[in-house]
């Protein structure tokens, strides 16, 4: 059991392939806190905690299975493969997504959102513990995506092969998800993007030369041989925004220029990664209440209000180029909560209109 003690929110076959020398046991780290960078790092040490997923050991033998199945198809992905074999996508999907729900960061922003939307409904408890609910959060995230059906599996993916200066850099939090529609169409002005969203992105640096990206298909275009496509200018400024306190990189050389673009990115890099909406009772009609959008320091005095909290997607300044929009863009929406959402996650009957299709 002791060998199962140190277990990694991103694993060690990950890291591997940003290693020094690929070789998986020591790594480059920039660390955002000290701002400055560690040459050969022990790999065994990062992303990990003792008894991270719990002590049973079901889950961190469960992700330890997904672990070995990503690792050999990263090698053949990464190894010149000319083409994609049947199932290799599903997994990079799969795997993706799991990274995104599996962090550290990914239970704190979690945390820290309960927190607050605790606070500023007055019901936060000093009598919690934070660090034992954080945990809790890690286990849930985890479990529901193994238990449940994999929101990715209607999403497109293509390998994007790495022709500029600058090699791709990997963090703490190294799958990101974002959102172009939701950052630029009107419609969706004001709503929270997901992974069912309509226009969903989830990019994952596997190795310096290699970025999957997985996106939505009915939303964007991405020109692609056989799963593959070139990227001829790169922008890291996503990865740094998602990380926490660690950027990894493979060649001690490059710090120099890393460190430059981290100085320009952090400088830009969101405060919070969530809002707390809140909203107070107007009036009763007969259809229901409707409440109303106020401050928070609007609150006091009334005796019912509504909160909502809201995820915040990281939005580039500029979106890579080979993520073009479709011809024939389609986005479903019913007017509710869901927001936009893709054909595939639209439950029928309820009203979903695809927005770019004119009456």
């Amino acid at each position: 059991m002791a060998g199962y003690k140190n277990q990694h929110f991103v694993p060690k076959c990950y890291l591997k392939r940003f290693s020094a020398g690929y070789e998986g046991r020591a790594i480059n780290v920039y660390n955002l806190n000290r701002q400055m960078a560690i040459q050969n790092a022990s790999v065994k040490d990062q992303c990990s905690g003792n008894y991270f997923y719990g002590k049973d050991l079901r889950l961190e033998k469960l992700l330890s299975e997904e672990e070995a199945l990503y690792d050999r198809i990263v090698m053949q992905v990464i190894g010149g493969n000319a083409r994609f074999k049947q199932g290799y996508g599903e997994h990079l999907k799969r795997f993706a997504y799991l990274q995104f729900c599996r962090t550290e960061s990914a239970s704190w922003r979690f945390t820290l959102a309960m927190q607050d939307m605790l606070s500023v409904g007055g019901k936060l408890n000093d009598n919690v513990d934070w660090k034992e609910f954080k945990q809790q959060c890690v286990l849930d995230l985890v479990s529901a995506f193994v238990d449940t059906i994999d929101p990715t599996s209607d999403l497109s993916i293509c390998i994007v092969r790495n022709q500029t200066h600058a090699p791709f850099i990997a963090s703490d939090d190294p799958s990101v998800l974002t959102n172009r529609l939701y950052a630029q169409n009107r419609v969706a002005k004001g709503m929270t993007s997901g992974i069912a969203s309509a226009g969903a992105i989830l990019l994952l640096p596997i190795s310096p030369q290699c970025l999957v990206v997985i996106y939505g298909g009915d939303v964007y275009y991405l020109p692609n041989n056989l799963g593959f496509t070139t990227l001829r200018n790169s922008d890291d400024q996503l990865q740094i925004w998602n990380c926490s306190t660690n950027i990894y990189f493979s060649e001690w050389g490059d710090r120099d220029y890393l460190t430059k673009q981290i100085a320009l990115c952090i400088a830009s890099k969101p405060a919070n990664r969530h809002r707390v909406n809140t909203a107070v009772l107007d009036r009763v009609e007969e259809a229901g209440k409707k409440y109303r959008a106020v401050s928070k320091a609007e609150l006091n005095g009334h005796s019912e209000i509504l909160l909502h909290v809201e995820y915040l997607s990281p939005f580039p300044a500029r979106w890579p180029s080979i993520i073009q929009w479709s011809v024939r863009r389609k986005a479903f929406y019913n007017g509710s909560g869901a927001g936009l959402l893709r054909r595939a996650q639209v439950l029928p009957d309820q009203g979903f209109r695809n927005i770019f299709q004119r009456s």
